[in-house]
């Protein structure tokens, strides 16, 4: 049932945004600023989903926005590497789908500040593994399981690609990119 709200939540704020959501430009502080005057995003406050019509491939991998949308009628910051990896859901239960995703270093991370409504993203490179490593397995995944960096409760995204089920290979198969400003 909470999937199903944070769903119900993120396909409005998706609606509602559209490709506007850069309109709700979003600005960087600094950490100071941030941290006396702006509280840190909690997963409550927060819509996750994963931008598909905004995805750009290369050979053998995709790069997806994962866009974070502020719920909440306040004002908070992200900073960061949010925790990702995907599920496989079954029933009441899930099970992780091959490692987390690493971090990718393309962007230094910096403070993000989202007015209620404002959408930041990161980026999430998917190599198809398929194609690239026949040794993993591959099952599709059923969601995202995102942690906003230094939070202990998950949000979800739908995510429906054929992910590794096995974990300790020498590549990662899903990397992300530090929060940064915008849509």
């Amino acid at each position: 049932m909470k999937k199903a709200l944070r769903f119900a939540a993120a396909g409005a704020a998706a609606i509602t945004l559209g490709l506007g959501s850069a309109a709700w430009a979003t600005s960087s502080a600094s950490a100071a600023s941030a941290a006396t005057s702006i509280p840190k995003c909690t997963t409550a406050s927060l819509a996750t989903w994963v931008n598909i019509p905004e995805s750009q491939g290369t050979a053998g991998s995709s790069f997806t926005p994962l866009e974070f949308t502020n719920i909440s009628s306040h004002e908070c910051y992200l900073w960061g590497y949010p925790g990702v990896s995907a599920v496989l859901e079954s029933g009441n239960s899930e099970r992780q789908l091959g490692d987390a995703a690493g971090r990718d270093a393309a962007y230094p991370a910096k403070i993000v500040n989202l007015p209620p409504h404002a959408t930041a993203h990161a980026f999430l490179r998917y190599a198809d593994v398929v194609t690239t490593d026949p040794g993993c397995k591959a099952k599709p995944a059923t969601f995202l399981k995102i942690y906003p960096e230094a939070q202990r409760t998950a949000t979800y995204a739908f995510f429906s690609l054929p992910s590794c089920t096995t974990t300790g290979n020498n590549w990662q198969y899903l990397q992300i990119t530090t929060v940064q400003p915008g849509a």
